[in-house]
């Protein structure tokens, strides 16, 4: 996998994209930025990003924020905001 500015969490096929800021602004363009990078990536792999089970979320600590919806594009394409999704923690058991 290529290097990219948001840390990237990953089990079998299923991927994070996780970044931090105070700045909106500057996560929404993170997160375009760098899957953009991975969607060439797997264009050269002959793989597909699905940006159809694609979806963006935000985690804050300020309530004024709460329906805060990011603007994450892809291809042109903006991807869904979900505002409390499913994780691949919510699927790992800790012995």
């Amino acid at each position: 996998m290529p290097e990219t500015k948001s840390l990237k969490f990953g089990y079998a096929d299923d991927w994070a994209l996780l970044y931090q800021s105070k700045d909106i602004q500057e996560i929404e363009t993170v997160l375009s930025g760098d899957l953009s990078i991975l969607n060439n990536y797997f264009k050269q792999w002959y793989l597909r990003l699905n940006t159809t089970k694609t979806t963006t979320s935000l985690f804050h600590l300020d309530n004024h924020q709460a329906n805060q919806i990011l603007k994450v594009n892809i291809d042109n394409k903006f991807l869904l905001h979900h505002p409390s999704p499913s994780t691949l923690v919510s699927h790992w058991t800790i012995p």
